[in-house]
């Protein structure tokens, strides 16, 4: 499961297409920015690429983010044919305002082109310019690939940023080796320049870093800025964090009344993990997410007492809302900026844009109490897939302090299934399941609980081998409590299985029913990155058949132990008079190995698809 959470820290040049499995080629990409000052700028860009084929379609559209410190100015471009011939010309009266407003409180807007080309190969290219004002954390980025795509090209890119006199620049460079040209303007301003070309389609593997993580960019930045009226500095991540906490701390008090009720729920709890966790399930019960972006809504939090008074917030809002709710009854804590999406930050270089997200973090002696605000419906402590591991910012008194969140150990994200299988002659069987899935497997399960008992049942069916089965009953009981291992149980009772296939005087039955769905990667000889496994798992299987009477299994399958730098798998058959278990424990560990070892891996998952998908024989006696 992937949850998404927003926090837009600058509404800068950006435009938004979604990618899927497309041929595209980038002729030309270009960014002029020229800052005038400290609030004002005009951000220059071009963009030309051509579209292959119909399943580049949607790259034809676009929508350019404005608000009101950021206003497009100027748009205009052509559609051209394979031939030359120009099909359409783009002007900026065709772009239609589009207000966010589905789970948004927002002055951000999108300015959209919908365009459908009528023949492929087909190259497009557009101009436009936005003017900005209100200032900024950071310059925008120079991203020569424009798209978040595997199925992009990029011929040439370029970016050129225009500084006045006596501004200072510092960049970083992330992916990239490219040289950054600096010159002196006749003026006495600087002007940085940077290029790339020839940058190849980004191949899909398995077990890799994410797209993003191998994009290249550079990021720069000042080190003093002002962004809304507000002054600060970012030359390290101390500065940057000591302004966060600045801007959190505003518009930070409740009324007296509502500070009466927190401690009415709170007074006669016996320590502060109660406290937190009493507070933790009133903002459960009375708040809901609402993306937040007003003037510098992007980065501030809205009052404490409208989060309260109004029962919505973002994930800034809602991690203040409770920091502050903490604070009424003497429990320190820190407002967090993280990313959702990147593991790392740059630790020698802060910028805002790094971060897409906002938790609370309090300390409670040796330990850390990591709270998510905008999914109170987690156990409270719960470090989530989409933060566990990753870099974060506490927003102290002192400043910012760079940490890394936690990480729950291998061995932790257990699945573990006891399966009993009632088989009778003609090969119809009964099934019971219990299965108990603890952390990373746990969080997977969640969604399970949501459905009603017709898709719940019908999910189940799609996870585990039992054709034709009907159910007697079904249930799914989550557990969890304050910084303990959450729990997902599934049980399920079926009948009328058709499980074994009777050929003369044998039964053919699948020897586990648990991993119906279980595929190898694919073989890929030309493997060219490093082997990525972000979260190592368990799952642990025990399987009872009850065998008709009369029958026998047939050949007893040698057991299995299978051991890599990775992973490792057992499986064992165990028969008896009147029953057959099967015992199955699949380890793989968290990790990175060079590419040379993803051979391995899909021989590795190969023979455990074969396993999975083994047949055992019963014969009958004479």
């Amino acid at each position: 499961m992937r949850k998404h959470y927003v926090f837009i820290f600058l509404a800068s040049v950006l435009v938004v297409t979604t990618v899927k499995a497309q041929m595209i080629v980038v002729n030309d990409a270009a960014t002029v920015v020229n800052v005038k000052d400290m609030t004002n700028a005009t951000v220059n860009e071009k963009l030309s690429f051509t579209i292959m084929n119909e399943r580049g379609k949607d790259m034809a559209s676009t929508a350019i983010m404005c608000s009101p410190y950021e206003k497009l100015a100027k748009f205009e471009g052509t559609a051209v044919d394979s031939q030359g011939k120009v099909l359409h010309k783009f002007k900026k009266n065709e772009l239609i305002k589009n207000e966010l407003t589905e789970n948004f409180t927002t002055d951000v807007f999108r300015m959209v082109l919908d365009y459908t080309p009528p023949c492929y190969p087909i190259t497009i290219t557009w101009e436009w310019q936005l003017d900005m004002s209100g200032g900024w954390i950071t310059y925008p980025s120079f991203i020569p690939y424009p798209y978040n795509s595997h199925d992009v090209k990029v011929e040439h890119a370029s970016y050129i940023l225009s500084l006045p006199k006596n501004t200072d620049c510092f960049y970083k460079k992330v992916n990239f080796d490219g040289e950054i040209h600096e010159s002196t303007a006749e003026d006495g301003g600087k002007l940085y320049a940077v290029e790339a070309s020839d940058l190849e389609f980004k191949k899909t593997e398995d077990y890799s870093a994410t797209l993003r993580e191998q994009m290249p960019r550079v990021f720069f930045a000042s080190s003093a800025f002002e962004y809304r009226g507000v002054a600060g500095k970012r030359t390290n991540w101390k500065e940057f964090g000591g302004w966060i906490y600045n801007l959190a701390s505003k518009d930070f008090k409740f009324s007296p009344d509502f500070e009466r009720q927190i401690h009415a729920m709170t007074d006669t709890c016996t320590s502060n993990l109660s406290k937190i966790d009493v507070l933790y399930r009133f903002l459960e019960k009375t708040t809901r997410y609402v993306s937040i972006q007003l003037g510098i809504g992007g980065l501030k939090p809205l009052p404490v007492d409208y989060t309260h008074k109004t029962g919505f917030g973002d994930c800034k809002g809602l991690s203040n809302y409770m920091r502050a709710m903490l604070d009424v009854v003497g429990i320190p804590s820190y407002f967090t900026i993280i990313s959702t999406e990147n593991r790392r930050l740059t630790s020698d270089f802060a910028t805002a844009n790094q971060c897409n997200h906002a938790i609370l973090c309090v300390p409670q002696g040796n330990d850390t109490v990591w709270v998510e605000c905008t999914n109170p419906s987690l156990p409270l402590g719960y470090v989530h897939e989409d933060i566990a591991g990753h870099d974060a910012l506490l927003a102290t008194p002192a400043g910012g302090k760079f940490v890394t969140l936690p990480q729950y150990a291998d061995s932790l994200n257990l699945q573990r299934s006891r399966v009993a299988v009632g088989l009778a002659a003609d090969g119809t069987a009964s099934m019971s399941l219990e299965q108990k899935s603890f952390y990373r497997q746990y969080e997977d399960k969640i969604p399970l609980r949501y459905f009603e008992e017709k898709k719940f049942r019908e999910k189940l069916l799609s996870m585990i081998y039992a054709p034709s089965g009907a159910f007697k009953t079904s249930s799914i009981v989550e557990e969890k409590n304050p910084l303990s291992a959450p729990c997902m149980t599934i049980n399920a009772e079926l009948e009328n299985i058709h499980y074994g296939t009777v050929t003369g005087n044998r039964i053919f039955l699948l020897a586990n029913p648990v991993h119906k769905n279980y595929r190898a990667v694919k073989k890929d000889d030309k493997r060219s990155q490093d082997v990525i496994i972000r979260y190592g798992y368990v799952d642990e299987e025990e399987i009872e058949f009850i065998i008709p009477d009369g029958y026998e299994l047939e050949n007893k399958p040698e057991a299995l132990v299978v051991k890599e730098p990775f992973g490792t798998f057992t499986w064992a058959v165990v028969p008896s008079d009147k029953t057959i278990k099967v015992i199955t424990r699949l380890d793989m560990h968290s990790g990175q190995w060079p590419a040379s070892i993803y051979t391995k891996i899909q021989e590795f998952e190969k023979n455990v698809e074969k396993i999975y998908n083994q047949r055992l024989v019963l014969k009958k006696n004479d």
